[in-house]
Parts: structure tokens; C-alpha cells; sequence
């Protein structure tokens, strides 16, 4: 008799919304980097279209200033939508004002990183809103 053997999680999925690409690639390396599978979009339109998809991600790293929709837009529909209403989002912007935090904050993201930022805060914020991920 055969040992039965339980097949691997699936991958966990990110969607990152960003419009300038050397930001967007680096990002993307340090989630793939910790196992996660990344969906990219540039505009905000791109990200509308992803999430009215079958797929749900299991976290959103969302710049504000894009092209098309604001990030705050895409947090809003993020929340209003009971499919995605408990997906963590980190808001990843070079808006320094409190008033940006505090919106942000009132839509609903977990948190709120400056740009530039150091590439242990996407890790610190990742490990923290998703638990079981391995950071390598």
C-alpha cells in the first residue's frame, strides 16, 4: 500500500498596484521571494479588472498616486466588495500627509508605507498580515 501524501498548499496570490515598474519589480521579488504568486497592474483600471476576476488575492500592496483610479479608489472598492473586505491592503506611497494616512486609514488598509522604503518593511508588514509565510 502506497503512502497517501497531502499535495502542497496552493500558493498564496498578491496583487500589486503600482505605476512606476522599478518599484513595481522590486516589490514583486520580495514577495515571490517569500513563496507568494504576484499579479501586477500599472493603472487602476488594470486592478478593477483583476479583482472583478474569479480569483480573490490574499493581500494587496496599492500605490495611491496611479493612473486612471486613485488607490484610494481601489481601497474603497476593495472594501465595499464582501469578497475582499478582509484582504489585508498596504497603502505603498510618496504622499506624506497625515491627511493621506488618516483616509487611508478610514478606508480600511493595515498599513501605510512611505516611499522610499526599505525592502524589510514590505517584509515586516508581510510576515505580520499574512501568518505563515516564510520569509527567506
Amino acid at each position: 500500500m502506497k503512502a497517501v501524501s497531502n499535495p502542497p498548499p496552493p500558493a498564496r496570490l498578491a496583487l500589486v498596484v503600482e505605476d512606476d515598474a522599478a518599484i513595481r519589480n522590486m516589490i514583486r521579488k520580495i514577495l515571490e521571494h517569500a513563496g507568494l504568486f504576484v499579479v501586477e497592474a500599472a493603472t487602476g483600471n488594470l486592478a478593477i479588472s483583476f479583482l472583478a476576476g474569479r480569483q480573490s488575492p490574499d493581500i494587496v500592496f496599492l500605490d495611491l498616486m496611479l493612473p486612471e483610479l486613485s488607490g484610494f479608489d481601489i481601497c474603497a472598492y476593495i472594501r465595499k466588495d464582501r469578497r475582499f473586505d478582509k484582504i489585508p491592503v498596504v497603502i505603498i506611497s510618496g504622499r506624506l500627509l497625515p491627511e493621506d494616512q488618516a483616509q487611508a486609514q478610514e478606508l480600511g488598509a493595515q498599513a501605510y508605507i512611505t516611499k522610499p522604503f526599505k525592502p524589510a518593511e514590505i517584509s515586516r508588514w508581510l510576515k505580520k498580515l499574512l501568518p505563515g509565510v516564510e520569509l527567506k
